[in-house]
């Protein structure tokens, strides 16, 4: 596995957060004097997370830099992506296991963290945004840019699916599979946006899929 591969990935990633925190947009935009301080709190947790990810800060003196966490890697254990991100009980999931797939989320600003892990070693990440009612004036933009970076970054998808509702967009580049996945999606609530970036090892992905609860892991979302 090229570890500088991994870590393009995660610059990538980031520069997607950046663009999709509509949350924080809005709630910048809407913040009172009762709840600036929780929305200090939340913004100090999504830069800790993107720092965990890779992210600098362009005001980031070089001692600090070097005090960064490295950019996460395929190859973790739970226990250690947990170190990783100390994230506090309100943005917590309890880890789910099916026999030898053990799943663990982390919500921020920017979406909803996933991690999974095939015999306690990390072989995908998936990253999932979503835009709803107010914030559906932010996702067109959001999603266009974010389909930029990643042809920009990686060329032509080497595989496409898409109908009236859904889009998906494949890169193979050795042993990792880049996804950029977007739903379309009507609720009782309204029109809902989806947009899931994922990354796995291609090794360990087919002999992990038959075990990974997925879609049974995203209605816990508190």
């Amino acid at each position: 596995m090229n570890n500088k591969w991994l870590i393009v990935l995660a610059i990538f990633t980031l520069i997607i957060i950046q663009n999709c925190t509509t949350t924080e947009k809005i709630v910048t935009e809407k913040q009172s004097p009762e709840t600036e301080a929780a929305d200090d709190e939340l913004h100090k947790e999504l830069q800790v997370l993107k720092s965990m990810l890779g992210y600098k800060h362009e005001d980031t003196t070089v001692t600090e830099a070097k005090k960064t966490v490295q950019p996460i890697e395929f190859g973790l254990s739970v226990a250690q992506v947990q170190e990783l991100f100390p994230a506090p009980d309100k943005f917590e999931f309890d880890p789910m296991v099916n026999k030898k797939v053990t799943m663990l989320a982390r919500d921020s600003g920017g979406g909803q963290f996933t991690f999974f892990f095939y015999d306690d070693k990390l072989y995908k990440l998936a990253i999932i945004s979503k835009w709803s009612n107010y914030t559906l004036k932010f996702a067109e933009e959001d999603i266009k840019k974010t389909e930029a970076i990643f042809i920009e970054g990686n060329g032509e998808p080497d595989v496409v699916e898409e109908d009236e509702t859904h889009k998906k967009m494949v890169w193979l580049n050795g042993d990792v599979e880049v996804a950029l996945e977007l739903f379309n999606l009507m609720t009782h609530q309204g029109m809902t946006r989806v947009m899931t970036l994922m990354y796995a090892d291609r090794n360990i992905n087919p002999l992990a899929k038959n075990l990974e609860s997925f879609e049974l892991y995203k209605t816990r979302v508190k």
